[in-house]
């Protein structure tokens, strides 16, 4: 199986994150997995997936794709950059993880995100909108899951 896109594991990462009380290092475990662990457990990834190396540094490919999702949290300012080695959600992210925290994403889910290009906040705009029309909060959410937040939001201020 392929790796995931970086955009995949940004929102199972909030999650992983959110499930060890909002902040973690790379060595900490819960359940016995550190955040790279679990993830890979989360994306059914082999031990073949894991041990594919970048040609110019060596490192695991996995852990880098890890990296950037987490650079791109930290752009958004889901996470914090605050202190070297400490993954931490910010006040944003806690609202992220909020949100997100009754919703069981499947690899198809996260791959049809990444494919839209969907960004969080266009996910939360979109349901915060649909919400306020007064339709249910799973509803909303597979809604949200299966559009292109953007486009939809275009449609519903004009």
């Amino acid at each position: 199986m392929a790796l995931p896109k970086q955009r995949e594991i940004e929102l199972p990462l909030i999650k992983e994150i959110a499930k060890r009380g909002g902040q973690t290092d790379l060595t900490e475990k819960s359940g016995g997995k550190n955040v790279n662990g679990a993830l890979a457990d989360f994306f059914n990834l082999s031990s073949e997936d894991l041990s594919m190396e970048n040609s110019s540094d060596k490192r695991s490919k996995w852990e880098n794709r890890v990296r950037q999702a987490r650079r791109s949290l930290v752009d958004n300012g889901v996470m914090s950059n605050s202190t070297y080695g400490i993954w931490e959600l910010t006040e944003k992210g806690l609202k992220v993880a909020d949100f997100l925290k009754d919703k069981d994403f499947t690899r198809k889910d996260l791959e049809n995100i990444a494919d839209k290009g969907k960004s969080l906040d266009g996910m939360r705009k979109l349901y915060d909108k649909i919400i306020a029309v007064g339709v249910d909060k799973n509803v909303a959410i597979s809604i949200v899951l299966a559009t292109d937040c953007e486009c939809v939001l275009k449609l519903m201020d004009s």
